[in-house]
């Protein structure tokens, strides 16, 4: 079976979660919709980095996923994560549906995407 690879352009996963893939790691997925419509900033980017620091201390990897600048991204850096949550409601919640049509059209549609594993309603408002 042939391995699905994406352009770095479309797709960039970090380091250290693709460290963990490599090595047979837990990796926790997060949503980031609880990032930027979850709480008032700085308590929703501080929770956030402390959620994930909770997760190495048990032994995984962390793997926030949102789309910034069209590409989408799993696992943020700290600074990404302070972006969405000082954005806030200005992040469009999308769903695993609408992923096609928010990274084709990249930088053009929305800087920022919050992705949410249940979201029902695309909010293209």
């Amino acid at each position: 079976m042939s391995e699905l690879t994406l352009s770095p352009e479309l797709l960039q996963i970090s380091a250290e979660v693709q460290d963990a893939l490599k090595n047979k790691k837990p990796v926790v997925a997060l949503e980031s919709t609880i990032i930027s419509h979850g709480m008032p900033f700085p308590q929703n980017a501080q929770t956030a980095i402390e959620v994930e620091e909770t997760i190495r201390k048990q032994g995984a990897v962390p793997a926030t996923i949102a789309i910034i600048g069209g590409v989408m991204k799993v696992g943020l850096s700290k600074e990404e994560i302070e972006l969405l949550g000082r954005e806030g409601h200005n992040v469009t919640k999308v769903s695993r549906r609408d992923l096609p049509f928010v990274v084709a059209a990249g930088e053009k549609w929305r800087d920022y995407c919050c992705i949410n594993h249940d979201y029902c309603s695309t909010g293209w408002d």
